[in-house]
């Protein structure tokens, strides 16, 4: 009896767990269609969802540098802030007069020819030199710079150097300045000192000029006018063309004329409208050989300068390796990341000083190395070394933007000692 009477019990237990069970399904069963219901109004309220799709920190950044993309400041390369931040600035300048003999240091260096009016920057670190550098200071602050050549007659000609501004470097004890092309002059006699450097007696050369009127039709009373060239040279018995080659503004119009098929080479509104500043200007722009350079300063008129350089730039042809004459780029390639053109000086930390000319394209030409921004001329550019793939010589770097908001994305700066200018003679090219 007692065991029918504990199978009754689990019989009941049973009857009253599946009561219990079937009761938990129904409310099961409505909060699912509840949330069916919840689930279907989101569905239809989809479309009036703002979705934003997030991205990673690396396509953000690319992102937001494409929507700010700016061009190159061009004014950043003159400043030359690679030389220093705590930079003393000096006031005044420093001319001498014509055809005055006077003493100067004298540095000879490879593969510069400075222009009056161009910057060159200099790094110092031997003791003589910098207190060469330093001595200059007290007095004109003025140096000698000529071409460093094998052949004596080409560097008997140079120009006065100005420093402008001084970067003293308390760590290693180096010195570096920054200088401007004043005048021209011509070595009398050269001396070297005890302490190594070298000091030279050298003439000021005074420019000269041709008229701009033929004889006699030029007009000296005060307030009155010259007539048009074109009708004074009516009256003369030489033809037109005659008197626009010896005239210095007809030849710069015609420069200008030329200079517009080398794309933007140079920003013709940035060169000067006085004439022998316009011709140190175009000659310091001109990728030509040392020779050249040095021919065009040596000079003494105006007038001869500006025909030369009309000649040099209608037979300009293309640019190759100075080494085994692989095609490097086309004038049409060169362009002005500088507002002092397309041709600008620049030194390394060691002290070499490049004369360095920036193109958009090139040929014939690998790069070697890691990209660094270290030094770099360009700020917001790394360069990697670039050499000749023929002969192996260095051309130059390939300077790569660091962001990409930033135009040109690259663009090569190659060293004019590293290149010839292939010039047209008649049908050949020379």
């Amino acid at each position: 009896l007692k065991l029918i009477q504990v199978m009754a019990e689990a019989e009941n237990n049973h009857h009253a767990d599946m009561e219990l069970s079937q009761s938990e399904g129904s409310d099961d069963e409505s909060d699912s269609d509840t949330d069916d219901d919840d689930f279907d109004d989101a569905v239809d309220d989809l479309d009036e969802i703002n979705i934003m799709e997030v991205m990673d920190d690396e396509e953000s950044q690319q992102e937001e540098d494409h929507a700010n993309v700016h061009d190159f400041d061009r004014s950043l390369p003159a400043h030359h802030q690679y030389l220093g931040s705590n930079i003393e600035e000096f006031s005044g300048r420093t001319i001498f007069v014509e055809d005055q003999t006077i003493q100067l240091p004298i540095l000879k260096l490879p593969s510069v020819v400075l222009f009056p009016g161009e910057t060159l920057p200099l790094n110092f670190y031997m003791p003589n030199h910098v207190n060469m550098v330093r001595n200059l200071f007290t007095t004109n602050r003025t140096l000698g710079i000529v071409n460093l050549n094998l052949q004596n007659q080409q560097y008997q000609f140079g120009t006065t150097a100005e420093i402008v501004s001084v970067h003293a470097d308390e760590e290693d004890g180096g010195i570096s300045i920054k200088s401007v092309g004043r005048q021209r002059f011509k070595i009398k006699s050269t001396r070297r000192q005890s302490d190594g450097i070298s000091v030279a007696d050298v003439v000021i050369i005074q420019e000269s000029y041709l008229p701009k009127y033929p004889a006699g039709f030029m007009i000296t009373r005060p307030g009155a006018r010259n007539p048009p060239l074109s009708k004074c040279i009516n009256l003369t018995p030489h033809p037109y063309w005659l008197y626009e080659m010896y005239n210095e503004d007809a030849l710069i119009q015609r420069i200008k004329k030329e200079l517009t098929q080398w794309n933007d080479a140079f920003n013709l509104s940035n060169l000067p409208d006085e004439p022998t500043r316009f011709s140190y200007k175009l000659a310091n722009g001109l990728p030509l050989d040392d020779t050249i350079r040095v021919e065009l300063l040596a000079l003494n008129c105006t007038v001869y300068r500006l025909q030369r350089e009309l000649d040099l730039i209608c037979r300009y042809a293309i640019l190759s390796c100075s080494i085994c004459q692989s095609p490097i780029t086309d004038k049409k390639n060169i362009f002005s990341m500088s507002v002092d053109g397309p041709m600008s000086s620049f030194v390394n930390p060691g002290g070499f000083v490049h004369d360095t000319f920036t193109v958009r394209k090139v040929s014939n030409i690998v790069t070697v190395g890691p990209k660094s921004r270290q030094y770099s001329w360009f700020p917001g550019y790394a360069w990697t070394i670039a050499q000749c793939n023929e002969c192996q010589q260095h051309m130059g770097w390939k300077f790569t933007a660091t962001k990409q908001s930033l135009n040109p994305k690259y663009f090569y700066g190659l060293t004019r000692s590293s290149v010839q200018p292939v010039i047209s003679v008649g049908n050949t090219q020379v």
